[in-house]
């Protein structure tokens, strides 16, 4: 869905939390989208810790059902973006594009 969106942008995947702090130890990215539940336990803290290993990563985190204020610990945590899961595609491109280029 998102690669029709941007051409010219390498997409990877990773499946889980451990797979995803190897890779971010061995190369460099500009963005990451994860899904909180893939964070798994103490996600708040890893995004803090993924934060340390690449400072001008940008962060776009996904959620299915927290509290309304998950968006501001998301954020204070290093966080650069919160959705919920269920957002439009739209609306993940569109935040996916402000990461990456500002704000319009």
């Amino acid at each position: 869905m998102l690669a029709a969106a941007f051409t010219g942008v390498q997409i990877e995947e990773e499946v889980n939390r451990n797979a995803l702090l190897r890779r971010l130890a061995r190369e460099a990215f500009n963005l990451v989208i994860t899904d909180i539940a893939l964070l798994g336990y103490n996600a708040l803290q890893l995004l803090a810790d993924i934060k340390k290993m690449q400072p001008l990563l940008s962060l776009l985190v996904l959620d299915q059902q927290s509290p309304v204020n998950f968006a501001d610990e998301v954020i204070n945590a290093g966080g650069d973006g919160y959705l919920q899961r269920e957002s439009s595609i739209q609306e993940i491109v569109c935040a996916v594009q402000i990461l990456m280029d500002g704000p319009p």
